[in-house]
């Protein structure tokens, strides 16, 4: 997907518009197929009104189907002799710099990385972040599975804002007891740090990987 950004999706060369993708991915939800929509931010072009943009479109995707998208967000890495590579497109953004460390108009990627990934996951309200998108009983219903992920994203903004462990576990038997309803031992809640990792492996300890794949 990259963007849900008419202008960006533009920029990208991707053929199509938004209102092309939001019906590609309604129709493949509703016939049962799950789909992982990955982001790119931080392309030429990119500014908080494309982000926007982008999360507009993500929060009016339809979540009451069987199946469900799940998506990815991925700081913008400039690959050498790649199109936006091209001389004419760098003169185009005033774009500097390759890989992790490249520069434009309207974004530099630190920012990409520590600001603009981090506040388009804060936004996304309605689809869950792949990395625990799959951890789903297949016999959920649709409401019961979106309740489980608002919980689940919930923790995660413990982690990111550091929240103290009081609150992680609150949150995190809320989770619990959805996760172990109806089995007869929902009120036998342990404490998170029993079973989730330590803080310093949660979300916000570590630096977001500038390519997919790195360490």
């Amino acid at each position: 997907i990259e963007s849900g950004d008419d202008g960006q999706l533009a920029r990208m060369r991707k053929g199509c518009d938004r209102d092309e993708i939001a019906r590609g991915i309604d129709l493949a939800t509703a016939a049962g197929i799950k789909l992982v929509l990955t982001f790119i931010v931080g392309y030429p072009g990119e500014t908080q009104d494309t982000i926007d943009s982008t999360l507009a479109l993500i929060n009016v995707m339809a979540t009451e189907y069987k199946s469900y998208s799940s998506f990815q967000v991925y700081p913008f890495y400039l690959l050498p002799n790649t199109a936006v590579d091209d001389l004419e497109y760098r003169k185009l953004f005033h774009l500097t710099g390759r890989h992790g460390a490249w520069s434009h108009d309207s974004m530099h990627a630190d920012a990409a990385r520590s600001i603009w990934a981090p506040y388009m996951f804060r936004r996304v309200r309605t689809l869950p972040y792949d990395y625990y998108a799959t951890d789903c009983p297949s016999w959920w219903d649709a409401g019961k599975r979106n309740a489980g992920f608002a919980l689940r994203r919930q923790l995660t903004l413990d982690f990111l804002d550091k929240t103290d462990d009081d609150c992680i576990q609150h949150h995190f038997s809320d989770l619990y007891r959805l996760l172990y309803e109806g089995r007869g031992n929902a009120h036998a809640v342990p404490l998170w740090n029993t079973i989730l990792a330590e803080r310093s492996l949660q979300p916000g300890e570590r630096m977001p990987r500038v390519r997919l794949g790195a360490g």
